[in-house]
């Protein structure tokens, strides 16, 4: 995975933590030249607060995401990459209370108080997280928990299922990251949210315009 290499700023505090999670090694990175500058001068000039990579499987969202947060990563106090694809075609998504968990775990101070049971709680939580300390999340494969792309998860009598709540609490969360946006305390730096998706999920699309602060960014196949 990415190393951990950029110092911190002075005017930012030290840092809780980077988890990268599975994220794979760009090391080596070629082209996406011009994708890469639009991206940083929209985290670093624009302060946008979510960013959607969006694009046909395979076509290098992963990569460019990743890379984007190694290059930016000293800008922030946190620092969480995460993909949301199933481990498997018989298998659904994390569990959202599950998911709640592990980004605040990662995300929050380490004098945050225990993270409460309740979901409302937990989102509450993860929000003043994003909106009291400046933290780079970035969530890969979102078309995974998006309704209607959710694999179907076999039950015992061999029947499918889905899980709609898990579904729209994913979604809802999504709408939420947009107000997440207030800075952290002597920083002119706030939080910021890189999705990387197959289709544009709906609440960026309500929300993203090219003077407000979710865009969407489509990417074109490579040219060979």
């Amino acid at each position: 995975a990415p190393s951990d290499g950029a110092q911190v700023t002075e005017s930012l505090p030290p840092k809780n933590g980077v988890s990268w999670g599975l994220a794979p090694d760009v090391s080596v990175f070629h082209g996406r030249t011009a994708e890469l500058a639009t991206l940083q001068q929209w985290v670093l000039e624009h302060r946008c607060r979510s960013i959607a990579l969006l694009g046909m499987g395979g076509i290098g969202k992963t990569w460019l995401a990743t890379k984007l947060a190694e290059q930016v990563q000293h800008e922030f106090q946190s620092v969480v990459w995460r993909s949301l694809r199933p481990i498997g075609r018989s298998h659904s998504p994390m569990p959202f209370s599950d998911f709640l968990d592990d980004l605040i775990r990662h995300l929050a101070p380490p004098s945050n108080p225990t993270i409460p049971e309740p979901i409302g709680a937990k989102m509450l939580q993860l929000m003043d997280t994003l909106r009291q300390i400046p933290c780079l999340l970035v969530l890969d494969n979102v078309e995974s928990i998006l309704p209607g792309h959710t694999p179907q998860t076999a039950s015992r009598n061999g029947s499918t299922e889905q899980h709609p709540a898990d579904d729209e609490m994913y979604c809802e969360l999504l709408r939420h990251f947009d107000y997440a946006q207030c800075t952290a305390t002597g920083t002119a730096r706030q939080s910021c949210v890189v999705l990387t998706s197959r289709v544009e999920p709906k609440p960026i699309q309500y929300m993203s315009g090219e003077n407000l602060g979710v865009r969407s960014l489509s990417i074109p196949g490579l040219q060979l």
